[in-house]
C-alpha cells in the first residue's frame, strides 16, 4: 500500500511541489537545522567545553586550541561514514538511511550535554568526547547525500533549485538557532552558571529535537526514482564506490573542486569571523553577537535566493556570481574592520548573503551522477573537501591570523575560485536526474 501511494509516474515528474516533497523538504532542513545547530553552539561554547572536558592548568589559547581540534576530529569520520551509509542508500533505498543518519547525528548530541567533565573521569571526559563527535561524523556524512538525493528525486524538476536552497536555508537557520540559544544562555546566566552546566543545555535540546524529527522521517515515502530503478531491476548489484572510482572518476574529482565551496564558506565567513573580532580586533560580546545574527540572515536570504536563481539562470552563472560576490564582500569587510567596527553592520549582513553560495554546488551534484550510484558519488565528492577543509578551517585561519590579519580573506578567495573553475566543467558533464 505504501509503494502505491508514493509510485509516481514518469510524466508527473513536472508537476508542482506536492504534499509528500513538501513534507520531504521539512524533514530534510531538520538534519540541516541540527547539523549547524550543533556545530554552532559548539564553537561559540568552546572556551566552557575546554575548561569541563580537559585538564586545568594550561594557558587559554591551549584549551582553544584542544576543543577545536576535537571539533575536526568529526570531519575526518566523514567519508568513512558517507560512504557506507552511501552505499546502503544506493543498494536498498534512500528511505531506510534518511531516518537512521538524523537519529545517529542527534544521539550524541544528546551525550555531549550529559557527558561528566575531567575532574570527574578525568582523561575519559576527552575521550569521550571525541568519540560522539566521531559517531556524529559518520551520520553527517550520509545527511546532506541523503538530502540532497531525496529532495533531488522527490521534487519537480523545475524547483530542484529552489529545494536546494532550503537545504541550505535550513542550515543557516540552524547557524540562526544557535546563536539564539548561545545569547539567551549568555544573558540570562551567571558566568560560573554557563561553565557548570549552562553549556549543557543546547546540546541537550538540540539533540531531543533531532531524535524526534529522526522519528518523523520514518513515515516518508521512497523516493519514486529508486521506485524506478526497482521496478526495471536498475538497482545497483555490485559495491557502487566501485563503479565511481571505474567510471565517474573524472565527475568525482570536478565535484570534489565545486565542494570546496560548501566545506570551507560558512567556517570561515559565519563562525570563524566572530571569534576574529573578539579576539584580534577586541569588540565586545554584544556588537559581535548583534551583527552575526544579521549576518545569518543574510545567509538564510543568501540560499534561497540562490537556489530560486538556479532555477532560472543555471549553475554556472550564479555560482559564479556569488563567488565573485563572496570575494569582495569579504575583502571589504575584513579591511573596514582594521579602522573599527563603524559600517561592520552593514557590510557583514553582505558577506553572509554570498555565504549563500554554501548550498548552490548541491544542484550541480544532483546531476552529476546516475540514479544507481547517486548517494555514493554525491557522498563522496562532499564528503572528501569537508573532511579535509570543513573541521581545520576555524583551525588553520586561527593559526594563519597570527601571521596576516587578512588572511580569512585570502582563504575565502583561493576557495571559491577553485569552486568557481569547477563549476561550468561540473555541468557540462551532467546526467539525466530521472530513469
Amino acid at each position: 500500500m505504501e509503494q502505491q501511494q508514493a509510485l509516481v509516474v514518469p510524466g508527473q515528474h513536472s508537476q508542482a511541489i506536492a504534499s509528500e516533497p513538501l513534507r520531504v523538504i521539512s524533514l530534510v532542513a531538520a538534519g540541516s537545522i541540527l547539523e549547524t545547530y550543533e556545530f554552532t553552539v559548539f564553537i561559540f561554547l568552546a572556551p566552557w567545553i575546554s575548561s569541563t572536558m580537559f585538564p586545568a592548568g594550561v594557558e587559554a589559547w591551549v584549551l582553544q586550541m584542544q576543543v577545536l581540534a576535537v571539533f575536526a576530529v568529526g570531519y575526518l569520520a566523514r567519508p568513512l561514514g558517507g560512504i557506507v551509509i552511501a552505499n546502503i542508500g544506493d543498494m536498498i533505498g534512500r528511505k531506510r538511511v534518511f531516518a537512521f543518519t538524523l537519529t545517529l547525528m542527534a544521539l550524541p548530541t544528546v551525550v555531549i550535554g550529559l557527558l561528566p567533565g575531567y575532574a570527574t573521569v578525568g582523561v575519559w571526559a576527552p575521550v569521550l568526547l571525541i568519540l560522539m563527535r566521531l559517531l556524529q561524523g559518520i551520520a553527517f556524512g550520509g545527511e546532506v547525500p541523503g538530502a540532497c538525493v531525496f529532495v533531488g528525486e522527490h521534487v519537480a524538476e523545475r524547483r530542484v533549485g529552489l529545494a536546494v536552497g532550503l537545504i541550505g536555508g535550513g542550515m543557516a537557520f540552524g547557524i540562526f538557532l544557535g546563536v539564539v540559544t548561545i545569547n539567551l544562555i549568555m544573558g540570562s546566566m551567571e558566568k560560573a552558571d554557563v561553565a557548570e552546566y549552562g553549556w549543557r543545555i543546547p546540546f541537550i535540546v538540540g539533540g531531543a529535537f533531532g531524535l524526534i524529527a529522526g522519528y518523523l522521517r520514518r513515515y516518508v515515502h521512497e523516493t519514486p526514482v529508486f521506485q524506478e530503478l526497482k521496478a526495471k531491476q536498475g538497482v545497483a548489484r555490485e559495491m557502487p564506490i566501485k563503479r565511481l572510482l571505474r567510471d565517474y572518476r573524472k565527475e568525482v574529482l570536478l565535484c570534489v573542486m565545486l565542494c570546496v565551496i560548501s566545506a570551507t564558506i560558512v567556517p570561515n565567513a559565519i563562525l570563524y569571523a566572530p571569534v576574529y573580532m573578539r579576539t584580534y580586533m577586541g569588540m565586545s560580546n554584544q556588537f559581535v553577537g548583534h551583527i552575526a545574527m544579521l549576518a545569518v540572515l543574510g545567509l538564510t536570504i543568501g540560499c534561497i535566493v540562490g537556489g530560486c536563481l538556479i532555477d532560472r539562470f543555471g549553475p554556472k552563472k550564479v555560482t559564479v556570481a556569488y563567488c565573485i560576490g563572496g570575494t569582495v564582500s569579504t575583502y571589504a569587510f575584513y579591511l573596514t574592520m582594521q579602522s573599527g567596527p563603524e559600517g561592520l553592520q552593514y557590510l557583514y549582513p553582505v558577506v553572509g548573503f554570498f555565504a549563500g553560495a554554501i548550498c548552490l554546488p548541491y544542484y550541480a551534484l544532483i546531476y552529476s551522477f546516475d540514479a544507481p550510484v547517486r548517494y555514493s558519488g554525491i557522498s563522496l565528492a562532499y564528503n572528501i573537501p569537508n573532511s579535509l577543509l570543513g573541521g581545520v578551517t576555524p583551525v588553520l585561519l586561527g593559526w594563519l591570523t597570527v601571521h596576516d590579519r587578512l588572511a580569512p580573506a585570502h582563504y575565502q578567495f583561493i576557495c571559491l575560485l577553485v569552486g568557481a573553475i569547477a563549476v561550468p566543467m561540473v555541468w557540462r558533464l551532467r546526467k539525466p536526474l530521472h530513469i
